[in-house]
């Protein structure tokens, strides 16, 4: 059986530094620090947190400039009924 590669040790590592950070000592805490460091899965979740949010902020905009013309369209139908009553 063969010794995994250095990069596949280096992605095994980078991976548990961003899910479950293990206690360690010595040098290897200094290992883990840097891997947590660099994790960018964090970062990600940030990033689509942002996306989403002014996602909502314009469908928010839209929305009121809709409700405000709808209104406006509702009260002129009501405006009508009545006139026409009279």
């Amino acid at each position: 059986m063969r010794a995994p590669s250095k990069v596949f040790v280096k992605i095994l590592v980078k991976k548990e530094a961003c899910s479950q950070p293990t206690r360690k000592m010595g040098p290897q805490m200094l290992d883990l620090i840097r891997g947590i460091v660099k994790c960018q899965s964090g970062a990600t979740a940030i990033e689509y947190g942002l996306i989403v949010s002014l996602i909502v902020i314009a469908m928010v905009g839209a929305l009121g400039a809709f409700a405000d013309n709808s209104t406006g369209m509702w009260n002129t139908v009501s405006n009508k009924v009545v006139n026409a009553g009279n």
